[in-house]
């Protein structure tokens, strides 16, 4: 699979994975847009960076970099789902970032 399709396919699944707490909490349905759509977004500049980091940090640094504008929003309102939009991004981004490592070298 080229790096772009990993990278894409990857994004999918990490963006569907953080539709599920989105659930237990109170959010309006854009909110779910903006997480999926920033997942694959990262998965795709994840896969296509040319970093020079280890592979989790590299998908950690992507994330909160595309992240970080709605973060600063999300504090602003509700400093509670800010801090679930942090963890969530520290945990996808390490996902996204070791699985697009794994698929490329397979490929």
């Amino acid at each position: 699979m080229s790096k772009i399709k990993t990278g894409l396919f990857g994004g999918v699944v990490v963006g569907i994975l953080n539709l599920i707490p989105l659930s237990f909490i109170k959010v309006p349905w854009d909110a779910y847009a903006v997480a999926f759509l920033t997942s694959v977004i990262a998965g795709f500049l994840i896969a296509t960076s040319n970093l020079k980091l280890n592979s989790v940090l590299k998908g950690i640094l992507i994330l909160f970099i595309i992240a970080s504008p709605m973060m600063v929003v999300l504090a602003v309102n509700n400093f509670k789902n800010a801090l679930h939009m942090v963890f969530s991004n520290f945990i996808s981004g390490a996902l996204l970032g070791f699985v697009i490592d794994k698929f490329e070298k397979k490929a």
